[in-house]
């Protein structure tokens, strides 16, 4: 999520386009499994086999529930190694996050998960009031370079905007992307624009005003409803949901949030794609194309270089929580000067304040490490 400007932005050097390497993608898994009624835990799916294409550079998982309980996923790679633990995802060797009714994972999202050691085993433990029997959606995707042993140096995404109530002029949004695209270059990075389309004039006023709930970030019922409308949506890019503006109950604002981290990709469900303010692109074009560029990083699979929460177990060392991606900067807990357990923008200014995926992303931030711009390359929807 990003919530505010800080000031005026330093000049940058306009970097010139990339040529993808290409890289090869394959659909492994459309399944739907049962898990009994009373049961808690699940075995998902195994693999990809030995056989076959090899040189894997990523995985993505998706898995559809219930409405209402919280699912969060159990990945362990062929040595044993549990990339994710279901009982503290945030904290595994490869970051993942729980999720309302849905949950979705990258593998790699973190260094801690690579080498990428196949076949995996991915499992799924769900928690709720009322664990009844039910048919799981599971779907998995797999990347593979287009020159065997290698992870490719450029590739590139494709993104779509659909405007979904919110109105900016093509001047507007093409400033705002002219500046996310020349963020990205730095990563080795090519975005490029499918031509746009709009919700139906009936449909869009539902969406113009989107409302956040802070305790449930991309797991907010209105975002959910507005990403499900991806169907309109090319299936091998990222929709960009143009709204009016997001509001963050009680009385917050927001400039973009994306579906989860990462975005899955396909179409037509409620992750898949971001919702951008409209009044951001109307009062400064190039620091929302900034703040696209940081929530396409979400939905690649970074997640912010330092979250802003700081966590002080009873009787324990204050814990910042970072990304787990190794050459990022990270703010130590002892950087929260004020003792108020929030790590502010100037008091990680000496630290990854100027990361692009600094969770405050203030104006100018656009920095890029060589392991973020892996993770990325790696990503089911670049190719």
């Amino acid at each position: 999520m990003s919530a505010a400007c800080d000031g005026a932005e330093p000049p940058s050097l306009e970097l010139p386009a990339l040529e993808s390497e290409g890289a090869v993608r394959k659909a492994l898994a459309n399944t739907q499994i049962t898990i009994e009624r009373g049961e808690n835990e699940v075995e998902l799916w195994a693999g990809p086999s030995q056989g076959g294409l090899t040189d894997l550079l990523g995985l993505t998982i998706f898995v559809k529930g219930k409405e209402g309980e919280r699912l969060a996923l159990s990945v362990k790679d062929a040595n044993g190694r549990v990339l994710i633990d279901p009982a503290n995802p945030e904290f595994s060797l490869n970051r993942s996050l729980r999720g309302l009714g849905s949950t979705v994972a990258q593998i790699p999202a973190a260094s801690g998960a690579l080498p990428l050691l196949p076949p995996f085993v991915v499992r799924v433990l769900r928690s709720g009031v009322d664990l009844v029997e039910e048919k799981l959606l599971v779907r998995v995707w797999a990347k593979y370079p287009a020159v065997p042993g290698t992870v490719p140096k450029t590739q590139k995404l494709k993104v779509q905007w659909i405007l979904a109530g919110g109105v900016a002029s093509e001047a507007e949004r093409g400033l705002a992307m002219d500046r996310a695209r020349n963020i990205w270059r730095q990563a080795g990075l090519e975005l490029f624009e499918a031509p746009g389309t709009a919700l139906d004039n009936n449909v869009q006023p539902q969406f113009a005003h989107l409302k956040i709930d802070p305790a449930l970030g991309s797991d907010s019922p209105g975002l959910k409803d507005l990403l499900l409308l991806s169907q309109f949506a090319l299936n091998d890019g990222v929709p960009l949901f143009l709204v009016d503006d997001i509001g963050l109950l009680p009385s917050g604002e927001l400039w973009a949030i994306s579906g989860g981290i990462p975005v899955p990709p396909t179409e037509s469900t409620e992750r898949s794609g971001l919702a951008i303010s409209a009044r951001l692109l109307k009062r400064d074009p190039k620091f929302a194309g900034q703040i696209i560029a940081h929530e396409l990083g979400h939905a690649m699979g970074l997640f912010h270089t330092t979250e802003s929460v700081v966590l002080a177990p009873t009787g324990q060392v204050p814990l910042s929580v970072s990304d787990g991606v190794l050459d990022t900067p990270e703010c130590p807990a002892t950087a929260d000067r004020n003792n108020d357990g929030a790590l502010s923008t100037a008091e990680c200014s000496a630290f990854d304040a100027s990361n692009l995926m600094f969770w405050g992303t203030p104006s100018g931030s656009i920095g890029l490490t060589p392991g973020q711009g892996e993770v990325v390359r790696r990503s089911l929807l670049t190719f």
